[in-house]
Formats: C-alpha cells, structure tokens, sequence
C-alpha cells in the first residue's frame, strides 16, 4: 500500500517492488525456496494505492506494461 498526494506513473514501478520484496519476505518466512524445481506457493496479490490529491488529475485504471514499455492490452 502507498499513500500519495502527487500523481506520477512512477507509482508502478514502486508498487512492483513493494510486491517483489514482499514476496521475497513470504518465502523466507514460509522457508519456500524458489531456486529449486519445486513450484512455491504463493498468496494472490493485492495492491492499494491511496491518492489524496486532485481527483481529476488521475487515471482511473493504469497499466505497467502499457506505460513503460508500449504494449496494447
């Protein structure tokens, strides 16, 4: 989750590496070694942004992919 008052699309990226890192976290935590071949388990994802700044300013629905590195989903 993040909170923020000034829009940018460089909020993707954090948000990609606030779920990596807790991913990292959940295998050390859950002693899940994902350099084998066993598959890991792994919860669904759940990302939260809180914007508090000027509603009209923001995209309603954004994209990663799209965003910075041209893809048309």
């Amino acid at each position: 989750m993040e909170a923020q008052s000034t829009w940018t699309m460089n909020i993707l990226v954090r948000v990609l590496l606030y779920l990596a890192q807790s991913y990292h976290e959940y295998f050390h935590r859950t002693c899940q070694d994902y350099y084998k071949s066993r598959e890991v388990k792994m919860p669904k994802p759940e990302l939260y942004l809180i914007f508090t700044g000027n509603k009209g300013r923001k995209p309603d629905k954004v994209s990663l992919s799209k965003e910075f590195f041209g893809a048309r989903i």
